[in-house]
């Protein structure tokens, strides 16, 4: 056995070793996406990804803002890769996109990787063009809203939750009981409505592709591939992002070789990343309360 005295530097070297390991991991720069689009010569053509379940939409608004204030980017490809999410971040970015074409003047081009449905596919709608694989999951057009009952869980462990409340509806949607018939038809009136939002965007956006009996034929929340929408009329040509690419630079006008830019790559360490968020917590936590609360619908 080792005496105490070499057991204690062991530990010593042990703790020392992993201090500066922490240290190295904490400044150790990484790459990430930065909302500028540096870089940009005239005529250029910018990438702008969506990816991912949608939950909020700032980020995406500010890289937009971005491109708007570039007079060098004449036009826009949405490059989505993401199966929907929440309702009102995706219609925020459908209508700043809309905004981008109609102020200024920038030709916007969605192009579907994996996956473009519901939420996805909302968005798309605001591009001048559609461009999605055949094998694309697209499409999705519905509105859904989870809910669980946990009445016999919390009789089971002996549990009495209460909840007290200023009208009948504040606690529409409690894990804590049955939902009512009233209940049940005042969350399916707002589903309905929210769907019919989602219908009147495709409507307005595809009235020259889809007409309103066929669109109501397919929106029943079913996913198709990229080739189905494309022969009912939800997407506008089957291709590639090279594809995509040679559409925006047919609708801008650019001759020659198009300059093709992301946003920049700007290095960060964990460390600044943790002394710059301010909110921090606060974001953490309202995540959290996010994913836990049961009444969001989503466009999914």
């Amino acid at each position: 056995m080792a005496n105490p005295k070499k057991r204690k530097w062991i530990v010593v070297c042990v703790l020392l070793v992993s201090f500066f390991l922490l240290i190295k991991f904490l400044f150790t720069s990484f790459l990430s996406e930065e909302t500028d689009y540096a870089g940009a010569r005239p005529n250029s053509i910018a990438i702008l990804k969506v990816e991912g379940i949608i939950t909020e939409s700032e980020e995406i608004l500010e890289k937009i803002r971005n491109i708007k204030e570039n007079k060098n980017i004449k036009a826009v490809i949405i490059r989505i890769n993401s199966p929907g999410g929440l309702v009102a971040p995706s219609q925020e970015i459908y209508r700043e996109l809309k905004r981008l074409k109609e102020d200024n003047l920038k030709f916007v081009v969605a192009s579907m990787e994996t996956i473009a449905a519901s939420g996805g596919y909302y968005i798309a709608c605001a591009a001048d063009t559609i461009v999605a694989s055949p094998g694309t999951l697209t499409a999705s057009i519905g509105v859904k809203m989870d809910f669980a009952n946990l009445e016999e869980f919390y009789k089971w462990a002996k549990i009495k939750p209460y909840t007290l409340t200023s009208g009948k509806f504040k606690n529409v949607g409690s894990p804590n009981r049955e939902m009512s018939s009233e209940e049940k038809k005042l969350l399916q009136d707002m589903i309905e409505n929210i769907y019919q939002q989602f219908k009147n965007t495709v409507l307005e956006s595809r009235k020259e592709k889809i007409d309103e009996q066929k669109l109501s034929e397919v929106a029943d929340g079913r996913v198709m591939t990229g080739e189905q929408a494309h022969q009912v009329g939800l997407v506008d040509s089957l291709g590639t992002l090279e594809d995509a690419v040679y559409e925006a630079q047919k609708l801008a006008g650019i001759t020659g070789k198009p300059h093709v830019i992301y946003p920049k790559k700007k290095k960060h360490s964990l460390l600044s990343y943790i002394l710059e968020s301010e909110n921090l917590v606060e974001n953490i936590t309202s995540r959290l309360f996010l994913y836990t609360k049961t009444l969001p619908a989503w466009m999914y």
